[in-house]
């Protein structure tokens, strides 16, 4: 199989930050790309443009409410709402994540070397000439995203020659507003201000002689009445231009008594078809235009960007079809049953002896081995009677430097239902205490950071965390359901990224077949790339040795202990 890329190694680990910092389950797998409240989906595309829309879809289902959206039926008001919405949720992304904005910046100079959107000119629709100037102005003054700069100037220009000026200033206001938003209701809030703002500067074109903008008059808006979103820190100027300088109230607010259908209602659609309409007539009945024919008009920007990536991944069937990651389940705690006593108690014995022979294995290793040399500052004094046959090789130089181990090992133990007792057997039980008295073991040693985690019934459970204290009614779990392996090496590896030691050592102990071999061959390769290493231990099944180049298969359940406290001891001084 082809060599892993940075990038496929780097997204697990990325996934799973996301997914735990967001509380959604996150995939990447296959050509096609879908998004909801409680999972992200997108193409398996090895491109670095999939970081900012990674980024940019996990904060849309972590911070969106979903029900205010389907509730817009215009599609134009959609549009303007999404456009809004995005700038919001990237701003709350960057905030959180300092490290996105490189991410987003790398998506959008890939979207615009690919074109995917539609510039800003004077035969552009009304309807593209207003929002691709909210789109362009929020992405370059809000985001800061340089790439769209060019569009953004272009469509400027374009929009204060079509627009009156009293639009321009008071979308100036109302755009500062986006940078205080804090949730999908208050962009809503403010597409409804912008649409009253549209109506309300129409009425007064309607009662006064239409007005025009000389050079000198841009220049006074330039410099004194055109700020730019990213100022929104500033108090606000008060809004309304109107020529007999009264105040002109015109930001209608989300009333609480009314449900949100309702308040949808509430935007007025009247405007029909009036002779000689001005521009703003137009332009706000495409606003109210439940089939809209103008096609370039989009809130979606991600909409061609997935179409692209979709056609890479048909592109590079073997990638696509092969290379999957998800986001990581998380090991529930076990809580302390009250017969952990007398299960300490049964394996103290045991760890004991176990840990006395850990510490020698270690010990033998780390002994530091001398040989002797004609130069140096301390003498040995065993060779001394070299001297009265003219050797002088008496001193004595350390040859092997004492090595640490510095070793986080992770025990994930199999809890399925084939795990409990029959004929005779409980595997579940011997299994318990041998990571008992394992890790028991290993935290005397100076380097060593065990952890254990059970797998069962597509769950995971955890008995002790890295770093953590021993508790041994943690560690009394029964067997149940199926073998969710696969997600118990995520999880393991997930956690064990995080540690500063220089080994890491995943121990594998099951009885039978994973849920899913496919998927667990996939994460085991995507681990040892990063520098995981595998013990597999199967008890009475062959399947341990397909999955794990290291492994043993023991025939008789009372050989576990010995067994798991051989290899892990091996592993130690290797």
């Amino acid at each position: 199989m082809k060599a892993l890329s940075p990038l496929q190694k780097a997204l697990p680990i990325v996934a799973a930050t996301y997914a735990d910092k967001f509380g959604i389950e996150v995939i990447l797998q296959g050509k096609q790309a879908c998004t909801n409240g409680t999972r992200v989906v997108l193409p398996a595309v090895d491109h670095p443009a999939l970081w900012g829309w990674l980024a940019h879809e996990c904060r849309h289902a972590r911070e969106t409410n979903f029900e205010v959206t389907r509730l817009v039926q215009i599609q134009n008001q959609f549009d303007l709402l999404n456009i809004i919405e995005d700038a919001r949720i990237e701003l709350a992304m960057i905030q959180h994540f300092p490290g996105v904005e490189g991410s987003l910046n790398v998506t959008r100079q890939f979207m615009v070397d690919e074109e995917m959107y539609s510039r800003v000119l004077p035969d552009s629709s009304l309807a593209w000439k207003f929002m691709g100037t909210i789109l362009f102005r929020l992405r370059t003054e809000l985001l800061n995203q340089r790439a769209l700069i060019g569009h953004a100037e272009q469509a400027k220009s374009t929009f204060k020659v079509e627009f009156p000026l009293g639009v321009q200033v008071r979308l100036d206001s109302l755009l500062r507003k986006v940078s205080k938003l804090t949730s999908t209701e208050d962009a809503w809030a403010l597409t409804q201000s912008i649409i009253q703002m549209l109506k309300d500067e129409s009425e007064k074109e309607k009662s006064q002689p239409p007005q025009t903008i000389d050079s000198d008059q841009d220049q006074d808006a330039d410099e004194n009445g055109d700020e730019s979103p990213q100022n929104a820190n500033q108090d606000d100027p008060e809004e309304g231009d109107s020529t007999d300088g009264k105040h002109t109230e015109s930001d209608p607010t989300i009333d609480d008594d009314l449900d949100l259908s309702t308040q949808l209602n509430n935007v007025d659609s009247s405007g029909g078809e009036i002779e000689n309409q001005n521009v703003l007539d137009q332009l706000i009945n495409s606003l109210f235009d439940e089939q809209p024919s103008d096609q370039e008009v989009s809130g979606d920007e991600f909409a061609k960007l997935s179409e692209r990536f979709q056609s890479l991944a048909e592109e590079n069937p073997e990638y696509s079809d092969n290379f999957s990651v998800s986001s990581i389940k998380q090991a529930t705690d076990l809580s302390e049953a009250t017969n952990g006593d007398s299960l300490l108690d049964e394996v103290r014995l045991t760890s004991s002896r176990i840990k006395q022979q850990l510490r020698g294995i270690v010990q033998s290793a780390r002994q530091e081995q001398y040989m002797t040399t004609r130069r140096g500052s301390k003498l040995d004094r065993n060779k001394l009677t070299r001297l009265a046959f003219a050797d002088s090789r008496v001193f004595q130089q350390r040859k092997v430097e004492s090595q640490a181990v510095n070793t986080a090992i992770h025990i994930l133990g199999d809890m399925s239902g084939s795990m409990s007792p029959w004929g005779g057997e409980d595997k579940a039980k011997v299994a318990r205490e041998s990571a008992l008295a394992l890790s028991v073991a290993l935290q005397a040693i100076p380097g060593c950071n065990p952890a254990v985690t059970y797998f069962k019934d597509s769950r995971l459970y955890s008995a002790l965390k890295h770093g953590g204290r021993i508790k041994a009614g943690k560690f009394i779990c029964y067997g149940d359901g199926g073998t969710p392996m696969a997600d118990a090496i995520w999880y393991a590896a997930h956690q064990m990224q995080k540690l500063p030691e220089q080994r890491k050592l995943i121990v594998v102990i099951s009885d039978g077949a994973p849920d899913c071999e496919a998927d667990v061959h996939s994460v085991r390769r995507l681990c040892e790339q990063s520098g995981f290493e595998f013990i597999g231990i199967g008890i009475g099944d062959e399947t341990i040795k397909r999955l794990f180049g290291q492994s043993i298969v023991i025939n008789e359940v009372g050989h576990l202990q010995k067994t798991l406290f051989q290899l892990v001891g091996k592993a130690l001084i290797n």
